[in-house]
């Protein structure tokens, strides 16, 4: 043998150094026989070199993925393949399909209209200090055909009373109207809101307009004298929305004035549909001062 050929032998039979990887939960010896997993695998492969020296070579170490799965919401997930050289561990995933969707949220709960009466104008608490861009001191008026009825009493009786009302104005109308004048800088600190007469009302329209009065010192909701059928069940929303929010922080504030039973029980005062106060008689005028009560 040569002296070169024996300095390349030696330089080849020098002792590996063992190095351990741990991949997917199996340790994986280089340099060394092992069998993993129920998997023998050579970790030195034997070839012979000429004049009878011994070479040893690493054998490739191979790694199976694990079998794909698919989440419930039809998302797979599948392992990819790992590469590893001595004393390195790759370990990567690649999905398919996009994240995971988070479940959806529950459904709100009802809401829940406490029972017992609402404030009334002779149980109302003293005036709160007005949220800021509220103008201290007026009265916002928001109505329909009777509040027209009744305008210049409310005047008399009221200072620094403004009307927003029109013919046939619905609650869902008054909503905007109260958004408008509030994003202008317009809105009073006193509101009285006199609707529904024009068809039904909701408790989602109800909690619709509280949030857009939230912060006002005082709200007086009227109640509705109209014969048709909405006339209860839109008293009734009034009532138990007003009694629900009066005992909530920031809305302690809220009283009706309960107009239908007085109106009903002087029907005199009233035109022909039952309804309006236009047509002359004291009508006009006491719907104006039981309201004024109330601020």
């Amino acid at each position: 043998m040569s002296p070169a050929r024996v300095s390349r032998a030696r330089r080849v039979s020098r002792p590996r150094v063992v190095r351990a990887m741990v991949i997917s939960g199996v340790v994986l010896l280089a340099g060394c026989g092992v069998s993993t997993a129920g998997t023998s695998t050579s970790g030195l492969g034997a070839a012979s070199q000429p004049g009878g020296t011994t070479t040893t070579t690493p054998a490739a170490s191979t790694t199976t993925p694990a079998a794909s799965t698919t989440t419930p919401a039809g998302v797979t997930t599948t392992p990819a393949a790992t590469s590893s050289s001595p004393g390195t561990t790759a370990i990567s995933a690649t999905t398919t399909g996009g994240s995971v969707p988070s479940p959806p949220a529950p459904p709100p709960a009802p809401t829940k209209r406490p029972p017992g009466p609402p404030a009334s104008c002779s149980t109302a608490p003293p005036l709160a200090k007005p949220a800021r861009g509220l103008v201290a001191g007026r009265v916002s008026a928001i109505g329909d055909s009777v509040m027209i009825d009744i305008q210049p009493y409310l005047q008399r009786d009221l200072r620094r009373v403004v009307f927003d009302a029109f013919v046939g104005q619905q609650w869902w109308q008054g909503i905007a109207d109260v958004r408008q004048l509030r994003s202008t800088g317009q809105l009073g600190s006193i509101v009285v809101i006199e609707l529904g007469i024009n068809g039904p009302i909701t408790t989602s329209l109800f909690d619709q307009m509280m949030k857009e009065l939230r912060g006002v010192s005082r709200v007086v909701f009227v109640t509705n004298y109209v014969p048709d059928y909405w006339q209860n069940p839109n008293n009734e929303i009034i009532k138990a929305g007003a009694s629900h929010y009066d005992r909530l922080a920031h809305y302690d504030n809220v009283v009706v004035a309960d107009w239908e039973p007085v109106a009903a029980a002087h029907p005199g005062w009233f035109c022909g549909d039952h309804t309006h106060l236009s047509c002359g008689g004291p009508g006009a005028a006491k719907m104006a001062a039981f309201i004024a009560r109330c601020v």
